[in-house]
């Protein structure tokens, strides 16, 4: 790289100039402060860097604390939570049970719009992590923090406690009209339990889950949902855009929720049904909502929390061995990954990305590759 002639101001000098040359072997006139750039073709490096000089420091947004981050992102997951899991969906289960003005497919409408404005609202901070069994899986196969597990779960859990308290406040009139002895009946707005079918004689049939049915139901709706938002957030499969990223994730519950909503409701998240039925618990339903069983007596509480999490687990392992594994080195646009390619930059292997809002290679959006300058690529 050829030496620079330009002229930087007495402030703009060698303790930070040495500093940068020893740690990034550059030439000293390859450095220079955002408010004196130097016309080598690496100032971009300063950009990622914010290296300045002690006159014109650069704005210290890079180095927001990190517990300062992680209590933005428990702000979000609890606004997405609730506005996800109980005041949209919710609501449109309370318009179907108490005043017959909505249908079963009304209700999985409002989970999927739902969902989309959770991970919407969440998806630039967090990754749109709304549901704990989707954090806990991708922290599995580490594509997401371990340390921010436990911050992000109780944010989820909260912000579902919250919005079914939104739900209760919203409708507490109609409520005390419907069910004013608090039953069952009326505890199936705010969470899951078994479902009713009709027999072929015209009968209503309200105990016919088992226990081994619904944690298979609860297993596969889960597994589906992960498969399909690692499909979704992997950059190197069908490469949807940004914006694109939280109406596709929401047409994936819509579509769950119309073809596996019949045992149990789908629940498919543990924070939108364990979060709810915890209020309910200090609502005024008293502990029957735990004490609700399956047709083999077995209490359903735990059903759609333990088995969301092992289907999580099942569907990011599932399109990590048959989707991921067989990633070639190009990109969707045609163009060679140099993160996975070899020395030759043409052949490579891919090797998933970590992310630290970790869903499958991503936040919501493909991770951005911190570029190489030019000038130190061919150092080495």
């Amino acid at each position: 790289m050829g030496q620079t002639t330009s002229v930087r101001p007495a402030s703009c000098n060698p303790p930070i100039i040495r500093l940068v040359q020893h740690t990034y072997n550059t030439p000293h006139e390859a450095i220079s402060c955002k408010r004196h750039p130097s016309p080598a073709k690496d100032i971009h490096l300063l950009q990622k860097t914010s290296i300045s000089c002690k006159r014109h420091p650069s704005p210290a947004r890079h180095n927001t604390p990190p517990a300062a981050c992680l209590l933005c992102c428990s702000f979000l997951q609890l606004m997405a939570s609730a506005e996800q899991g109980e005041l949209m969906g919710n609501c449109a289960v309370a318009q179907a049970v108490m005043a017959e003005d909505g249908s079963f497919l009304s209700i999985n409408i409002g989970y999927a719009v739902g969902v989309t404005l959770g991970v919407l609202v969440s998806g630039g901070i967090s990754g749109g992590h709304i549901n704990p069994a989707v954090s806990v899986a991708m922290a599995v196969f580490g594509k997401f923090s371990w340390a921010k597990v436990p911050v992000y779960i109780v944010a989820q859990y909260t912000g579902a406690f919250a919005g079914a308290l939104m739900v209760f406040l919203v409708y507490r009139n109609a409520l005390d009209v419907y069910d004013p002895e608090r039953t069952l009946s009326s505890a199936g707005i705010f969470a899951t339990y078994p479902g009713a079918v009709i027999n072929s004689t015209g009968d209503t049939v309200d105990n016919f889950l088992y226990s081994g049915n619904g944690m298979a139901d609860q297993v596969l709706g889960t597994a589906v949902l992960l498969v399909c938002v690692c499909a979704i957030t992997d950059p190197r499969n069908m490469g949807i855009t940004k914006p694109m990223i939280p109406v596709a994730v929401g047409t994936v519950v819509l579509g769950i929720g119309l073809s596996l909503g019949l045992n149990c409701g789908y629940a498919i998240n543990p924070a939108r049904d364990l979060g709810p039925r915890l209020f309910t618990l200090v609502g005024g339903w008293g502990a029957e909502p735990f004490t609700a069983s399956t047709a083999d007596g077995v209490a359903w509480w735990w059903i759609p929390v333990v088995g969301p999490h092992l289907g999580a687990i099942l569907g990011v392992f599932f399109y990590s061995i048959i989707i991921e594994l067989h990633h070639g080195s190009e990109m969707p646009d045609g163009k060679v990954d140099p993160e996975t390619a070899t020395s030759n930059g043409r052949q490579g292997t891919y090797t998933p990305r970590k992310d630290p809002n970790g869903v499958c290679s991503t936040s919501m959006e493909a991770p951005h590759r911190q570029q190489m300058p030019i000038a130190l690529q061919h150092k080495s």
